[in-house]
């Protein structure tokens, strides 16, 4: 009926009526990108203000907004006569009867349902301005009359809102199922998808499970053997936190510390053993965590001796844990200790053998050479000494012999007594008669010096020894007090019941011993012999036999000395078990 004429350039404008920026956006944007100029009012008083300014060739408004929704601004645009030309779209959802009566109530020429797509807006949008479409449709209007809800309701529209209006629900309804077929066909693959992701992650689970199961069975066995092992090991397996707290102790700990394993977990040394040795128990722990280096340490406990291996265990790098095992090394170390005193034993011995050596080749040799030299001048001059020269010459002899004499009965006992060949048979029996032959037998050769020996013991004084070896001690007691006693000088022998049994001593008035004499004086492979006063010889034996014989009786023997004033030897017999 008219010219067609180009449309975008006869529009003047497209005005958008929505409150939501985003929503307004995106209209902009799909008609822009057409080539369609538009505006954007945030409500319905905002828009009609824009129309007054400047008349748009369409207006496309949201229903919902504020201060003035879609169906009163297109009521007031149709219902003025300078704005009732100019098409109004309204976005609907149409969801019900209600908002379908009221678009048509509103005078609306076109609706197009939410959520649109883009192809249906513009094609609402080209029919609506194409100059043929309005100039051609029927614009009678009508009034319709309908009850809904309860109220009458007046529907003031032409023919072609109406069909436009039936074609949009239609539309609408299309889009919407094609939208619904395009959910469903994807719920159907997103399903497929998701029952093929569960199987594959039920498999992966069962693998898992599996797994996990052969995981659980290894650690289950794991911690069987492990448990076993701290059941039975024979060396002591410790673990310990950082605070040095036990977290599993091996079996034999029982026995060790006297307590049941519960008692020793979650405490350390110094809860369990209050000491300093538990608390060096713990410095070492402590360091080796703080180092994170291993180290052995050697550690004794109640008389036994152990060796121990520490380590830290890492966790993420950091030393966490303390671990380690002890071993019961005591059989070893006595072992050791054992070797030690027999080396020790042995060099003794080898060194009283090298002195018995010297003795037999040197103290037995000069008096023999002297007797030997005496005689031979006797035998060749017997007829021309005279008899007190004589009798001088016997004199030296026999002082000689009898020296050689002692000293070989020394010799004798030592070595028997070395090879375990003197028998020990301690009994009842009156010191004071020992010490009385004894004295008896040595008063020639005190008297020679003019030396007193006074007892200030009683008759009747009891002792439980060995008869022989007590002679033994005492003659060597009293024969070097004797030899170290100058003429004219004093010895006195003393015997004195104490509450452990009987405490003797030989003091006398001679030179005395220097310290460094002194300090070594039991031990035979250390002496150096000293010549008496009057020139006496010795071997140094007779104090070791004194030493090894009163310590067989269980008694021990000292000395005390002062140079030039004297020396008193002591020695106890104990009381009978």
């Amino acid at each position: 009926m008219s010219n067609k004429k180009s449309l975008k350039s006869e529009v003047d404008y497209i005005l958008i009526a929505e409150d939501s920026p985003s929503q307004a956006e995106l209209l902009k944007y799909i008609l822009e990108k057409s080539d369609y100029r538009s505006r954007i009012a945030r409500d319905g008083l905002e828009a009609l203000a824009f129309i007054r300014e400047n008349k748009p060739s369409l207006v496309v408004s949201d229903i919902v907004m504020p201060k003035m929704d879609g169906y009163e601004l297109c009521k007031a645009i149709k219902s003025n006569d300078a704005t009732k030309d100019i098409p109004v779209i309204l976005l609907t959802s149409l969801s019900d009867a209600k908002e379908v009566i009221q678009g048509l109530s509103s005078g609306a020429n076109s609706f197009i349902t939410k959520p649109f797509n883009e192809s249906t807006l513009l094609t609402n949008v080209k029919k609506i301005l194409t100059e043929e479409n309005v100039q051609d449709r029927n614009t009678s209007p009508f009034s319709v009359e309908i009850q809904f809800e309860g109220k009458k309701r007046f529907i003031n529209s032409d023919q072609q809102s109406v069909i436009n209006l039936m074609l949009n629900i239609y539309d609408g309804a299309i889009q919407q199922n094609a939208e619904l077929v395009k959910t469903r066909d994807e719920l159907r693959l997103l399903n497929e998808r998701l029952e093929s992701l569960v199987e594959e992650r039920t498999q992966d689970l069962l693998a898992e499970t599996k797994v996990s199961q052969q995981i659980a069975e290894q650690l289950k066995e794991s911690e069987l053997i492990f448990n076993q092992f701290m059941e039975h090991s024979p060396v002591y397996v410790f673990f310990k936190d950082a605070q040095t707290r036990s977290l599993k102790l091996s079996k034999n700990y029982e026995q060790m510390f006297g307590r049941p394993i519960n008692e020793l977990l979650g405490k350390n040394m110094n809860d369990l053993f209050p000491s300093d040795f538990a608390k060096k128990v713990i410095a070492d722990d402590l360091k080796i965590l703080n180092d994170g280096k291993p180290a052995m340490l050697e550690e004794k406990l109640n008389g036994k001796y152990y060796n121990t291996i520490k380590f830290p265990i890492y966790v993420e790098n950091k030393p966490t844990y303390l671990a380690g095992f002890t071993i019961d090394i005591t059989d070893h170390k006595l072992a050791e200790e054992e070797i030690k005193r027999k080396n020790e034993q042995l060099q003794t011995v080898n060194a009283e053998k090298d002195k018995f050596y010297s003795i037999i080749a040197h103290d037995l040799k000069s008096p023999f050479n002297s007797i030997l030299g005496y005689l031979d001048m006797l035998k060749e001059n017997i007829r021309t000494y005279d008899i007190e020269k004589s009798e001088a010459m016997l004199g030296i002899i026999n002082t000689s012999a009898q020296n050689t004499f002692s000293l070989l009965e020394d010799l004798l006992i030592w070595a028997q007594s070395q090879s375990g060949k003197i028998s020990f048979e301690p009994k009842e029996l009156n010191f004071s008669d020992i010490c009385l032959q004894v004295v008896k037998n040595l008063k020639q050769t005190a008297d020679k010096k003019n030396i007193t020996i006074h007892s200030s013991y009683g008759e009747e004084i009891a002792a439980y020894a060995d008869a022989d070896m007590l002679k033994i001690v005492l003659r060597n007691l009293i024969s070097n007090a004797i030899k170290f006693t100058n003429k004219g000088g004093r010895i006195d022998i003393d015997a004195k019941k104490k509450d452990l049994g009987l405490t003797i001593s030989v003091t006398d008035s001679g030179v005395g011993i220097v310290p460094e004499i002194l300090a070594n004086l039991f031990n035979f492979s250390q002496t150096n012999t000293t010549k008496g006063t009057d020139n006496e010889g010795g071997t140094g034996l007779g104090l070791s036999l004194c030493k090894e014989f009163v310590e067989k009786h269980g008694g021990r023997i000292w000395a005390e000395s002062e140079v030039n004033r004297g020396s008193s030897f002591y020695f106890t017999l104990p009381r009978r078990n």
